[in-house]
């Protein structure tokens, strides 16, 4: 039973994905001088994948995750911002890659991600300046 739930998800995903998703750059980045130093983007080892990016937009579900103001507002209240990215096998990906959607040059820090066990990984993104020598 868990294959056929499992071919049934990787079929959704690969249909989700091509609809919706857009193609990515993947771009590992590198400390340097140490665990507080800057990144270095490593673009010789940068690949191509696919990504769908997605916002939570409900109030119901932000408020779980964003503290509130004695006054029922919410701090920092831009949603957060979310990416389905395929993995492709055999090359890098962890929370210290960046994401270069190629539709629109706009550049993502990938900070904390969890595979699904069906060929993507669900990752939490911020927006970053456009990775130049070091970021």
């Amino acid at each position: 039973m868990d294959a056929l739930f499992q071919r049934l998800a990787r079929a959704s995903r690969v249909v989700v994905e091509t609809v919706h998703g857009d193609a990515v750059t993947v771009v590992p980045l590198a400390r340097s001088g140490g665990v507080n130093g800057p990144t270095t983007p490593d673009h010789a080892s940068a690949y191509e994948t696919v990504a769908c990016f997605f916002e939570n937009t409900l109030a119901e579900n932000e408020a779980s995750i964003r503290p509130l103001t004695g006054e029922g507002r919410m701090l920092n209240a831009s949603p957060a911002i979310s990416a389905s990215i395929r993995i492709v096998p055999g090359q890098p990906l962890t929370a210290e890659c960046a994401l270069v959607r190629v539709r629109d040059g706009q550049t993502f820090r990938i900070t904390s991600f969890k595979p699904d066990g069906v060929g993507t990984v669900l990752a939490a993104v911020t927006k970053i300046q456009p990775l130049g020598e070091s970021v």
